[in-house]
């Protein structure tokens, strides 16, 4: 089980990454299913799991992704986890003003 702090230190690392390895990807997608969700992060948990189901269709083979229109490559990838990380951010916001 891991907290959402960690899971966004780990989406930071893809982001930081070189090299995009599908291992870490794979790795962050595991995290967030084995983990149970809890009603207080509820938004936040609902953010990870759609970027986790998101990922299902990351494909960082350019051969492999033409077997698919869904299928996208790294620079998506990355769009897709700073979309996410920005909402995550703006989340915490909200709720310390509130």
């Amino acid at each position: 089980m891991v907290t959402i702090r960690e899971l966004v230190t780990i989406l930071r690392d893809i982001v930081r990454s070189d090299e995009l390895p599908l291992g870490q990807v794979r790795a962050f997608q595991e995290a967030v299913w084995e983990t149970p969700e809890t009603d207080d992060d509820a938004s936040a948990w609902d953010l990870l799991i759609d970027l986790a189901t998101d990922m299902e269709y990351y494909v960082p083979d350019p051969e492999l992704r033409r077997e698919h229109p869904s299928y996208f490559g790294d620079d998506r990838l990355i769009e897709e986890i700073q979309a996410t990380l920005e909402k995550l951010e703006q989340a915490e916001e909200s709720l310390r003003e509130s």
